[in-house]
């Protein structure tokens, strides 16, 4: 292809599928276990267990049942922007590569997971025990991909996270902002569109 782009890579939340509320079950378990905001948030992002050995490790067994009946809920109401499922149809009838890459507790994966199945693979961070901004994560990336950093575009809602951790590995990235009214499409196009035009140095 002109734009020279052979993957791309989205984040979830924000990106993909429609974002859960920041008082869900992991808020409700940090507050009830009274552990540190940072630690725990941590921890939950890169320790690949359940939100009942979760719940478990930091003494509250007693309210896994509760907490995982509220993820259910939680995570049925979980949906694919508008946008992207015709985009992604159109990345599978093309049979152009994608991948999802997220900073997730693993309690929201298997959703990610059902609701883009035919994603070539996901590099989450409780899978891989690194998270967005740290360079593993990108390397994780690449390794899926098994294509050149500087062919790959990274889609994602979070500047740090989604646009200059991957420069930084290589990638090409873009922002979506969906506050401004940006679409995955519209911010996609505009990104192949940079990447397919001749450098001012070219020529």
């Amino acid at each position: 292809m002109r734009h020279g782009i052979k993957a791309i890579v989205f984040d979830a939340f924000g990106t993909l599928v429609t974002p859960v509320q920041r008082n869900g079950p992991y808020q409700s378990l940090a507050l009830a276990a009274d552990v540190e905001r940072r630690r725990f948030r941590e921890e939950a992002m890169t320790l690949n267990l359940s939100l009942a050995e979760l719940a478990a490790r930091y003494g509250r067994p007693d309210l896994a049942q509760s907490l995982t009946d509220e993820l259910a809920v939680e995570t049925a109401g979980v949906t694919l922007f508008d946008e992207v499922g015709r985009y992604l149809d159109m990345l599978d009838w093309r049979g152009f590569p994608y991948a999802v890459c997220s900073n997730l507790a693993h309690g929201y994966g298997e959703r990610v997971k059902e609701l883009v199945p035919n994603a070539v693979g996901y590099v989450m961070s409780y899978e891989v025990g690194a998270y967005k901004p740290q360079p593993a994560i990108y390397h994780a990336v690449v390794d899926l991909l098994d294509v050149d950093p500087s062919r790959i575009l990274f889609v994602g809602d979070t500047e740090r996270a989604d646009v200059d951790g991957p420069r930084a590995a290589g990638m090409k990235a873009v922002h979506l902002n969906r506050r401004a009214g940006q679409t995955l499409l519209s911010v996609i196009a505009k990104a192949l569109r940079d990447a397919a035009a001749p450098s001012m140095l070219e020529g």
